[in-house]
């Protein structure tokens, strides 16, 4: 009971906050993007999110990176990744992908066991990938349009499909129900956004040293990452954290996971002028 309730009152914290996002974006009459109708509303929240990440999210990876081995780090990664796995059995499930839902499934047996509770990536080296799944995916596959970008305080680059796939997912994530504790369940993904955080350290510190406008930057890559990941031709996990992305190829080709459903994919983002300001 403890558990519905959280969710139940989570469930309403994220609806507000959806909510006061369309209230602002009436308020917000000039933009450049017209999939990025509340970008006054979003450069706002991003410059927040660069800020934190500067002074506090930034400096705890560093420091995290520095007492920390690269290969302990990587197996930390690992283990993240395998608490994933469920969650992307039941979207690839939901999609109609059996093929991908029990690639997930045989992976989070091998690791957990086999790999000593996920540390070791044992069914990597069998030649099962990792291929991250979600709600926003899901409901892509569906037919949903991606909706007007959006960028959420601390986790970054979203869309309003996209954001409603994030509050899905912690719903209906076997982890969460397993764990059954609130305060479990947030250190989880704390760590999963430290595991994210580090991986794009790299991207990140070039993106904002080299951008004439790293936040156009993020916003394109962005969405030819969730193209990428839609397609099935991206692997890796939605990006998060603040003012987190990861490089995805410029042009994605329109593949629909299943032929036989109409897959409604993100449009291509804007044509880049120079390597150092794409717009």
């Amino acid at each position: 009971m403890t558990h519905l309730f959280t969710m139940r009152r989570t469930l309403r914290a994220a609806c507000a906050v959806l909510s006061l996002a369309m209230l602002s974006a009436c308020a917000d009459a000039t933009h450049d993007d017209p999939q990025d109708p509340w970008e006054s509303m979003n450069r706002s929240v991003f410059q927040f999110n660069q800020v934190t990440d500067k002074y506090a999210i930034g400096p705890v990876v560093h420091g995290y990176e520095y007492v920390t081995p690269e290969g302990i780090r990587t197996r930390v990664g690992n283990v993240s990744d395998n608490l994933m796995e469920p969650l992307n059995m039941v979207n690839s499930f939901l999609q109609g992908d059996f093929q991908r839902g029990m690639k997930s499934f045989w992976r989070f047996v091998l690791n957990t066991t086999v790999g000593i509770g996920g540390i070791n990536d044992v069914a990597g080296s069998a030649g099962l990938k990792y291929e991250h799944e979600d709600f926003g995916q899901t409901l892509a596959v569906w037919g949903v349009g991606d909706g007007p970008y959006l960028v959420l305080p601390l986790l970054g680059p979203s869309n309003v499909r996209d954001t409603g796939g994030r509050v899905t997912d912690w719903f209906i994530d076997p982890v969460n129900w397993a764990v059954d504790d609130t305060s479990a369940e947030i250190w989880i993904g704390v760590g999963q956004g430290l595991v994210e955080r580090d991986r794009l350290d790299g991207v990140i510190s070039d993106v904002n040293e080299t951008s004439l406008d790293p936040y156009v930057t993020y916003r394109s890559m962005y969405r030819q990452h969730r193209a990428a990941q839609i397609a099935n031709h991206g692997e890796g996990p939605m990006p998060t954290g603040p003012a987190s992305a990861q490089v995805a190829p410029e042009k994605p080709a329109a593949k629909p996971k299943h032929p036989h459903k109409h897959v409604v994919t993100p449009a291509a983002a804007p044509a880049t002028t120079s390597p150092a300001a794409p717009q």
